[in-house]
């Protein structure tokens, strides 16, 4: 993760919660349950990034975030998200970035990525 406060980016260069990046370091099958008590109390990604963030910032810090990326992602439900943006513009698969594409915080896309509607409603 690198953190850029002056600017307000958040970049992930992998980004997985710690429940299934310990059953993939662990070497856990899908069938069995991780551990729970062997986990961090922070359970996704976002909570560790916004523990590093917070540790930071002075003052109001959610509206010094101005760009949040990551580069894989491994979220099946994202995935599909993401796959349907795509057809919606379009595209069979993200263009190489630069340009890529940009999804804008006013557009449905955006709040599909953000899981702040259900995807039934974005299908």
């Amino acid at each position: 993760m690198v953190i850029n406060p002056s600017y307000g980016y958040i970049l992930f260069l992998n980004r997985g919660s710690p429940q299934a990046e310990a059953r993939e370091t662990w070497g856990i099958r899908d069938d069995d349950p991780v551990p729970l008590d062997e986990l961090p109390a922070l359970r996704a990604s976002s909570d560790i990034a916004w523990a590093y963030w917070n540790r930071i910032q002075d003052g109001d810090k959610l509206n010094k975030i101005k760009f949040f990326a990551s580069m894989s992602i491994i979220n099946s439900e994202t995935e599909q998200v993401i796959d349907r943006i795509l057809k919606n513009k379009g595209l069979d698969e993200v263009p190489p970035n630069p340009p890529g594409f940009l999804v804008t915080p006013e557009s449905e896309d955006y709040l599909a990525l953000m899981g702040m509607f259900s995807l039934k409603v974005f299908w």
